[in-house]
């Protein structure tokens, strides 16, 4: 009731899951699976099934299906939890923090649960040319291989695409409610990253949905978002010494 009175009063509508956006996903998903079914009979008894940072291939296994196929199963379960994890942004409950006015908080709660799933769309069609590319990889005997730098290079720009048309969209759909772009408690990033250096919780009530999310104005805050971002760049550079 009170999400559509938000709506009512500003023409804001929270939307559901835009199921195109896993058409191209699907299509890869299925194009890579009647690949390997037709190049099966072909693969050799022993096939590559692991490769080092510069795509040379330095594991093997006897031929199965199983073997075969572990990237196309793989490619399949990754588009079904991003599938359930858009369900569940779709359908989780807005929150409305104490002190602030309740209709603003439920337009920015909409307006990030929208970002989200674009954001959830873009990074799962660039996550799904990388699982399809590996899962290729398996099928293919004339030696083509994907160096490590490829397939990072396309998910940080997913990430970064990804990121960028969520926060435009973001404002776009405040300022289109009639609501400026900074958070409802001048405290939410976007309506995801929590900002108050006057509160001494390092974790927090999410806006969006259950659970917590971590305050970045705190030092634990900023300990936990450092420590992911540094897992991720030193990633590439440990599978290349690797």
């Amino acid at each position: 009731m009170k999400e559509s009175a938000a709506a009512a009063s500003t023409g804001q509508m929270r939307r559901g899951v835009n199921w195109w956006w896993l058409a191209v996903p699907t299509v890869l998903l299925l194009g890579t699976a009647v690949y390997g079914i037709l190049r099966y009979p072909s693969l050799p008894e022993l096939i590559a099934t692991h490769w080092d940072a510069h795509g040379e291939a330095n594991g093997f296994s006897a031929k199965s299906v199983g073997a075969a196929f572990t990237g196309v199963f793989a490619f399949a379960g990754f588009l079904l939890v991003m599938a359930g994890v858009s369900v569940l942004v779709a359908k989780a409950p807005l929150k409305n923090p104490a002190g602030v006015d309740e209709h603003m908080n439920l337009r920015q709660g909409i307006a990030s649960s929208n970002a989200s799933l674009t954001f959830l769309g873009i990074l799962t069609n660039a996550m799904s040319v990388v699982m399809a590319a590996a899962a290729l990889m398996v099928f293919s005997t004339s030696g083509v291989s994907v160096p490590v730098y490829v397939p990072m290079i396309l998910v940080f720009g997913g990430l970064a695409v990804g990121g960028w048309v969520a926060w435009r969209q973001y404002r776009r759909e405040l300022a289109t409610a009639g609501q400026p772009s900074s958070d409802a408690d001048g405290h939410w990033i976007a309506g995801m990253i929590y900002n108050n250096p006057d509160d001494e919780r390092v974790l927090v009530p999410k806006l969006v949905g259950i659970g917590l999310t971590v305050n970045w104005a705190r030092t634990g805050g900023k300990f936990f978002y450092l420590g992911i971002l540094a897992l991720v760049l030193l990633a590439p550079l440990v599978a290349l010494l690797a």
